[in-house]
Order: C-alpha cells, then sequence, then structure tokens
C-alpha cells in the first residue's frame, strides 16, 4: 500500500473512502453529515473529484492527526503516530 516515499499508492477516491471507512464510518451519508457537507459531494470526492482546500481544512480541524499532504496527495508526513495506526497505515503486530 505504501512505498519507501512516505507516499500511499491509492486513487484519491480509494483514499478518501478507506479514510471514511477507517474512521468508523459504514456509510457515506453518516460521514458527510459529521462533516457538514451532502452526501453527492462526498460520492464525488470518493470518485475522484479533487478535495477543495476547504474541505481539507474540515476535515483536518474534525479529524485531530489527519494532515492535508495525505488528502491531498498520500503523503504521510504531517499525519501523528494515532492517526496512521487508525488509518491501518502501520504494520500490526
Amino acid at each position: 500500500m505504501s512505498n519507501e516515499e512516505g507516499r500511499i499508492d491509492m486513487t484519491r477516491g480509494a483514499r478518501m473512502r478507506h479514510i471514511r471507512e477507517a474512521l468508523g464510518y459504514a456509510g457515506q451519508k453518516d460521514f458527510a453529515e459529521a462533516i457538514g457537507i451532502t452526501k453527492s459531494r462526498w460520492n464525488n470526492v470518493e470518485n475522484g473529484y479533487p478535495v477543495s482546500e476547504a474541505l481539507a481544512a474540515t476535515l483536518c480541524s474534525r479529524f485531530p492527526g489527519m494532515s492535508r499532504d495525505y488528502i491531498q496527495d498520500g503523503e504521510t508526513r504531517g499525519l501523528t503516530m494515532e492517526m496512521i495506526k487508525l488509518l491501518r497505515l502501520w504494520p500490526s503486530r
């Protein structure tokens, strides 16, 4: 899932779906409501549409430990260790 450079190799849409599911939201509707956007907007994001700076900021403020770098580009820098574990980006032992 990741490469040596600290980047997660998945499409933006797949990454957004992974974020939602890892944060405990099975459905798009509940997640969209939790972050204050419409389900159709979140569906677009999961289908690969760009994530606005405003939405990235909302995700970072709503879920401490999240980073804009991860949201936009899959870069793991800026994620807290707790968020890395929550997103299952660190191998479990």
